[in-house]
């Protein structure tokens, strides 16, 4: 399936997903990891399969959960096509290599955290 990164903008920031509240406007992290495409400060190793995992089900890079405050995305709220968009907006983002500055609220729980992110 295509994405279209024009769309995953939108998508970004609507407010049932509000991604852009919790990873930035770039997804460059805020109070949740850097989801950039960095492979040294965000996920640029993920695969899309992965990444689909992580929004739809909630799964980390390894299949274990993701930090429990991670919205995954339900077929009501999102289709396979709006998580396609997603990553699509995602991967066109440049990457920042810096985390950032604090460690994220949400990352302090190394139990669900793996640092595929940093």
């Amino acid at each position: 399936m295509t994405g279209d990164a024009s769309r995953g903008a939108q998508l970004w920031v609507k407010p049932i997903l509000g991604c852009n509240g919790c990873h930035g406007e770039h997804a460059e992290g805020g109070t949740a990891p850097n989801i950039t495409t960095s492979v040294t400060a965000g996920i640029g190793a993920f695969t899309y399969a992965q990444f689909h995992a992580a929004v739809r089900e909630g799964k980390n890079k390894q299949g274990g959960a993701l930090c429990p405050v991670m919205t995954m995305v339900l077929p009501s709220d999102g289709s396979e096509q709006d998580i396609a968009d997603l990553y699509a907006f995602q991967q066109a983002q440049p990457a920042f290599d810096t985390p950032p500055a604090d460690t994220p609220i949400f990352c302090k729980d190394t139990m669900c955290c793996t640092g595929e992110h940093k």
